[in-house]
């Protein structure tokens, strides 16, 4: 996600439909990318409002805002709070060290450049 660095004072005698892009003044407004779904763009928005005690989360509600946003319209909370909730995702562990599971890379025998620039002299 990307954010726009525009103030809404920049945007001051501009079209209106400009002054409706920027939501708050003197902040970065996101940019969301364009297969991002409106429920996602929402709780983002949401969650990260500039004033605490704007946020989802953070208001009367508390916690039960943000467990019925419609971001989670599908989540199953007491599965989850019992853990009967499959992954999403399942990944194949293999049997053997716990460090099977992990590709493998040639040792680096590269010796490092010495590195003078005096960014550190006064530690």
């Amino acid at each position: 996600m990307a954010y726009s660095k525009q103030l809404r004072s920049e945007h001051k005698g501009k079209h209106s439909a400009d002054k409706d892009v920027i939501r708050e003044s003197n902040y970065l407004v996101p940019k969301y990318p364009p297969y991002m779904s409106e429920a996602a763009k929402s709780i983002i928005s949401k969650l990260c409002r500039p004033r605490p005690g704007q946020r989802l989360g953070n208001t009367k509600n508390g916690i039960k805002d943000v467990r019925n946003h419609r971001w989670f319209g599908s989540m199953n909370w007491h599965k989850l709070r019992v853990g009967q909730l499959d992954a999403p995702t399942v990944r194949l562990i293999r049997k053997g060290p716990c460090y099977i599971n992990f590709d493998r890379f040639p040792v680096d025998q590269t010796k490092a450049e010495e590195e003078f620039s005096g960014w550190d002299r006064e530690f």
